[in-house]
């Protein structure tokens, strides 16, 4: 993926937007950050970009004209109903994850293991990741236990790495593509984001979506939920 000279707006600034934000700068794209709250609320996040060139949009509501913005980056905390991303996507701007990009801008000899679930997934990314240095693989615990995978990708050229991925993470993924991807339980959460059951195990599955016969998908037999999605691998 081309950064240099190309316009993102990048939509929330917790962790992963910060994180976003930084890296596109460095890379030499045309950021511009957005957050609903004003900027004495920002500080620690502002701090953190002060070093780079980025414009800032807070504490007001968006305006985006069509090709105003090449990509938009969208923070998992920020749902894809709401009153800004729709108006970023009826300017016509692509809207992407921060997993998603940082899967694009990996090095191609940095290998996925993702990891979700509604229970478990943070210690479960951080076991993975302790076996696979006792191994001597090089490899980094990241995602949504605490480090955006972005942050890491410039860190490591060749290995694995363990991700937690979230549901809300999941929703903005289009190739996101994991060597293996693990699905550890689905019992009923963020249903005042997913509206229903069903959407939020549909939110799940996609972790498996981009793979293929030469991939590894890990099910819990054990979760009835979970069980469904075997139908959805095709790893």
């Amino acid at each position: 993926m081309k950064i240099r000279g190309k316009r993102f707006i990048v939509i929330g600034l917790a962790k992963s937007g910060v994180a976003v934000a930084r890296t596109l700068a460095r890379r030499g794209g045309r950021v511009t950050v957005y957050d609903q709250k004003a900027e004495e609320q920002l500080g620690k996040a502002l701090a953190e970009l002060a070093a780079f060139d980025v414009k800032k949009v807070l504490g007001e509501e968006l305006t985006i004209k069509p090709g105003e913005y090449d990509l938009a980056v969208v923070s998992p905390g920020v749902s894809m109903d709401a009153e800004v991303v729709r108006r970023v996507i009826e300017a016509g701007t692509p809207v992407i994850g921060e997993i998603e990009l940082a899967y694009h801008l990996k090095n191609d000899a940095v290998e996925i293991v993702a990891i979700t679930g509604t229970n478990g997934k943070t210690t479960t990314t951080a076991f993975v990741a302790e076996i696979l240095g006792k191994s001597g693989v090089n490899t980094a615990a990241c995602g949504n236990i605490g480090v955006p995978l972005i942050s890491v990708i410039d860190e490591i050229e060749h290995g694995v790495v363990s991700v937690e991925v979230s549901s809300f993470q999941l929703e903005t993924i289009r190739e996101f593509h994991p060597r293996v991807a693990a699905v550890l339980n689905i019992t009923p959460d963020h249903l005042d984001r997913h509206g229903t059951m069903e959407q939020y195990v549909e939110a799940k599955a996609k972790i498996l979506s981009n793979q293929g016969p030469d991939d590894f998908s890990v099910l819990n037999y054990e979760d009835a939920w979970v069980r469904r999605l075997k139908t959805e691998a095709k790893s």
